[in-house]
This record gives C-alpha cells, sequence and structure tokens, in this order.
C-alpha cells in the first residue's frame, strides 16, 4: 500500500541513481509515481537538495489532487502510505476551525493538514495504519512517524551529510556507500527469523519502533532532535474481565471503518480466528 523514498544531503544525489533505487520501492505503489525536488537553505549558509519519491496505490480519492508528495500552502510537505480510517471526521474538525482543503476527500490532506495547524500531537487523534514523512519546512525540521503498532514500515539512515529514509530497506541501501552487514542483526535473524526494531540487517540503518515519532533537525548536521513514543501497548493490559458483548462491538466497528474505499474490496480467509471472524 504505497511506498516512498526520501533522501536529503548537502550534496546533489544523481537522478538515475535515485530511480534505479526506487526499482525496489516501486512494485508498492502502481498506479501513480510522483518525484519532487527542492533546495532548503539552513542557517549555515549552506543548502541542501531535498528528494521525494512516492509510488501510490490509490484507494481513497483517486484524483491527482490526492497525489504525493503533497504540500501545503506553507510548503510543508508529506509522504503517507497506510490509510486513515477516521478522515472524514478529522477533516470536518479541522474545516470548522477555518482549515483550508483542496482535494475532494483525501486522507494524505488531512494528516497534512492536522500536522501544520495541530502539531505533532495530532497523530494521538489518527485511526489507522500509516509511515508518515511530514517536512515543517519554517523550523526546519522532518519528523518520520510510525503507526501504533507497526503495520507499515520505516526505515532510515543519517550521518553528517546525509538522511535517507522509506518504505523498503533495499531501496536506501543503495543510495548509501559502504554498506555492510551486522554481524549481531545476522546471528539474531538466523535465530529467530527476524530483525527487532530498532535495528536492521545493516549497520547503521535502522527502522521505527512500533508507536514512534523521530525527529531530524536539518539545521544541524541530520543530528536526532527528539525521539517519542507517542502510544505504548503495556498501558492497555489489565486484569479486565472479558465481555463478550463488548468485544463483538469492537470486533464489528472496526471492520465497519475499514470498508470506505473508492476501488473494490475484498477479503482472504486463512482459516485462522481472526480471518474467521471478519
Amino acid at each position: 500500500m504505497c511506498g516512498f523514498i526520501g533522501h536529503i544531503s548537502i550534496n546533489e544525489i544523481d537522478k538515475s541513481k535515485l530511480y534505479h533505487s526506487n526499482r525496489h520501492t516501486e512494485c508498492r505503489g502502481p498506479d501513480d509515481f510522483k518525484h519532487i525536488k527542492s533546495i532548503l537553505k539552513i542557517k549555515s549558509n549552506d543548502k541542501l537538495y531535498l528528494n521525494f519519491l512516492f509510488n501510490r496505490l490509490a484507494i481513497v480519492d483517486l484524483t491527482k489532487s490526492a497525489s504525493q508528495p503533497m504540500k501545503d500552502d506553507k510548503g510543508n510537505t508529506i509522504l503517507f502510505n497506510g490509510e486513515i480510517f477516521n478522515h472524514r471526521q478529522l477533516k470536518k474538525e479541522l474545516v470548522e476551525k477555518g482549515v483550508k482543503f483542496y482535494s475532494n476527500h483525501s486522507d494524505t490532506e488531512v494528516i497534512l493538514n492536522g500536522l501544520t495547524h495541530e502539531g505533532l500531537s495530532f497523530i494521538n487523534k489518527v485511526i489507522g495504519q500509516f509511515s508518515v514523512a511530514y517536512l515543517d519546512i519554517n523550523q526546519k525540521k522532518i519528523h518520520l512517524i510510525r503507526d501504533r503498532l507497526g503495520q507499515k514500515p520505516m526505515f532510515y539512515y543519517s550521518s553528517k551529510e546525509t538522511l535517507v529514509f522509506g518504505s523498503n530497506l533495499k531501496s536506501l541501501a543503495g543510495l548509501v556507500k559502504d554498506r555492510k552487514i551486522s554481524d549481531s542483526a545476522l546471528s539474531e535473524y538466523l535465530s529467530t527469523g527476524v530483525v527487532s526494531a530498532p535495528n536492521t540487517i545493516f549497520n547503521d540503518f535502522y527502522k521505527l519502533i512500533p508507536g514512534e515519532i523521530l525527529t531530524f533537525d536539518l539545521d544541524d548536521n541530520f543530528n536526532i532532535y527528539r525521539k517519542t513514543k507517542y502510544w505504548d501497548i503495556d498501558s492497555f493490559i489489565s486484569n479486565k474481565p472479558f465481555s463478550e458483548e463488548e468485544f463483538f462491538k469492537l470486533l464489528e466497528d472496526s471492520v465497519v471503518k475499514r470498508l470506505e474505499s473508492d476501488v473494490g474490496l475484498a477479503t482472504l480467509l486463512s482459516g485462522g480466528i481472526d480471518s474467521s471472524s471478519i
């Protein structure tokens, strides 16, 4: 469900190299491709070269007005992979506050305007699955955001010269010289079949943990400005007795929330308790 690459560097990057790396990501979004680039001045009187590539799988609002990367009136930019199930209600609240929208019913624009007008706390209102890269042009900061349970991927690599981030680790690895396999990550993979977040199979490449916001300061050599854990499943663990009525109400509500789509719907039945229940 969509895939993107972000590349921010003190040096220009060859377009052909970007597009070569994007080959590993384009399968995530066959419906549309968009590449925007710009130059950002920073306080050291230097400039940064920004490249954002997006491969879209169109599900909600199929029009070009909902394409990504998306900018708002202030120049803030978003790359968003996922789907926001309560975007219509969130849009209504923003419109009542005087926020202007240009798309018909894009959930991407809802997140963009929400983050611009209400700040990072807006993410607490969002119900859905998502990985988001949000560029705050005035603050010269970029925020990487992953959904509460980590359903959507977000990888990154940073140094004093560059920051790359996106949906596909292999794409990002192709943009960095001298990448090396991590011995400890390889050992973990061979033992368990996975490499647990925040690590990846490569040294110095990481993935956001579920429910995390990671902020990079573009005015400060791509240093991490702040890490925020905005949601933790441990806070929901209790000895509360099971209620069959409440369970089925939650199950029905969760399924209904996921039925909005401007394309055909389908379900996959594996025979497990989850798909059988649906």
